[in-house]
């Protein structure tokens, strides 16, 4: 995986999410529907921004180009803070016997 490819991907992510917040958030409130539904909204959003994107964060975990693309772009739909946790974990060692 090359940074340029997370990168694009947490870009994709991060704009997609702030598009739900500012355009699709406030109508949401006026119309007095439930919160909760919104993600069903925003997660098909996010899922086509990450498949535009035509990246594929996962090529050292999965041989299929596709496979990783979609699972990019599910990585995408969950946003930004997923995608910063899944790589941001510093590998641990294994406990000492």
């Amino acid at each position: 995986m090359s940074s340029e490819h997370l990168v694009a991907a947490m870009a994709a992510a991060w704009i997609s999410m702030r598009l739900v917040t500012e355009f699709v958030s406030p109508i949401w409130d006026r119309l007095k529907w439930d919160r909760f539904f919104i993600k069903f909204l925003a997660m098909p959003l996010g899922f086509a921004s990450g498949w535009f994107t035509g990246v594929n964060i996962f090529p050292m975990f999965v041989e299929s180009p596709l496979f990783g693309r979609i699972l990019t772009c599910v990585g995408v739909a969950l946003g930004p803070n997923f995608l910063y946790d899944l790589f941001d974990r510093a590998p641990t060692p294994p406990p000492e016997k």
